[in-house]
């Protein structure tokens, strides 16, 4: 809450059995002592009142030439955007650790590991507050084992920092009536210009701040210092974001879906891109033949918001697969799977043949689907591929 001097001087005025007491009712002595405290600390923070004293103005329209438009400098797919902040959304367990640690690898050594393309390789910072670095170079052992990757690929372009080594806060609180304020930024931003970061992920984001991850002012502060962060420093930021809870980690529901964040929507809210990754579900499951207790080796990665672009409605698959590293343990990897071939779809598929000839009969659209062959997108598709659409107006199509 903030008060203005006047405020200040009432609140204590008003209050005789409380500090007031010690002015025995003498207002001009409140006043003094609050004049003189507030233009103390107003003198240490003379960038905040600064700030807060800026005018604001409008640009007028003037031509432009449309060639000179500096073009999105995408990173990795549409996913990554030099200064632009992006959130991956995925429940614990899952395998994001794994999948931001694999994109890394990616663009560090321009190696298409995700089925995903880079698009500008470069240097890339990891930032994981979860996991101790033992558990972090198993996991990049893995990765490069079962991709072929030598460790000198990554010298000079892989930096790895781990919580349990040294925590990152980006905001805090000295207090918890205080304002949150930078901790760590000037620093990250210092060392990530410095070495010439392409990429900063940071894993996960619940970890990185001190805020109120349900009061969306202060998650909005936060994700500010990540944009910031972002655009000083020339670089994607890719933030790391754990789900609300929800029953499972399959994808029912969730998959693609820009709520399912947990904490303040604001975080979402600031991001250019947000995707999303769960595992496969059951009716997904069924619907791709998959047993029931295999399910939870298939994960996907769904686009949940593309700002600067069309959000693709197709999810990319990968399948876990473990890996056995020398000195006995296991690691988990994601590999892109193409293999995945709905039987629904197929199904359809089969009808489309007879989906063109009702039509050319003009047979009503309620009666093809009366027969319980396929549903009304595979019809549309059916007729139009067959170029029937045209100059023909089928009956109780929904066009």
């Amino acid at each position: 809450m903030e008060y203005g001097t006047g405020d200040i001087i009432e609140l204590v005025y008003k209050h005789p059995n409380g500090i007031g007491e010690r002015y025995s009712g003498d207002k001009n002595r409140i006043e003094a002592d609050v004049l003189r405290i507030t233009g103390k600390y107003n003198k240490k923070d003379k960038t905040h009142l600064n700030e807060n004293n800026k005018s604001f103005t409008l640009e007028p329209f003037k031509p432009f030439d449309e060639a000179e438009l500096e073009p999105r400098a995408y990173i990795f797919g549409a996913l990554l955007l030099r200064k632009k902040l992006g959130v991956l959304v995925a429940p614990p367990g899952v395998g994001k650790s794994t999948f931001s640690l694999m994109m890394a690898v990616s663009i560090a050594t321009n190696k298409d590991l995700l089925d995903i393309p880079v698009q500008d390789h470069g240097a890339v910072a990891v930032i994981n507050n979860e996991d101790d670095m033992n558990e972090m170079y198993k996991r990049l052992c893995g990765i490069l084992k079962a991709n072929s990757i030598n460790h000198e690929d990554l010298n000079g372009k892989l930096f790895l920092q781990s919580g349990e080594n040294q925590s990152f806060i980006i905001a805090g609180r000295k207090s918890k009536h205080d304002e949150l304020s930078p901790r760590h930024k000037e620093d990250l931003i210092k060392h990530l210009i410095e070495h010439k970061i392409s990429v900063l992920i940071v894993d996960p984001f619940l970890e990185t701040h001190e805020g109120n991850e349900n009061d969306n002012r202060d998650i909005n502060v936060i994700a500010k210092m990540y944009r910031e962060v972002a655009q000083r420093a020339n670089c994607a930021v890719l933030i790391i974001h754990h789900t609300r809870k929800q029953q499972g980690h399959s994808s029912s529901g969730h998959a693609g879906n820009l709520d399912s964040g947990r904490g303040a929507s604001s975080l979402v809210g600031a991001a250019r891109t947000v995707f999303t990754l769960y595992t496969m579900d059951e009716k997904e499951a069924e619907d791709f033949g998959i047993p029931a207790d295999k399910k939870h080796y298939y994960v996907r990665l769904d686009e949940a918001k593309a700002n600067l672009s069309l959000k693709s409605d197709e999810p990319k698959w990968y399948k876990r697969e473990s890996i056995l590293l020398l000195n006995g343990d296991s690691v988990g990897v994601l590999v892109p799977t193409s293999n995945l071939k709905s039987t629904k779809a197929s199904k359809n598929r089969s009808y489309e043949a007879e989906l063109v000839a009702a039509v050319l009969y003009h047979e009503a659209f309620e009666e093809i689907l009366d027969k319980g062959s396929v549903g009304r997108e595979t019809f549309i598709k059916a007729m139009e591929k067959a170029n029937v659409f045209l100059g023909i107006k089928v009956r109780g199509c929904p066009r």
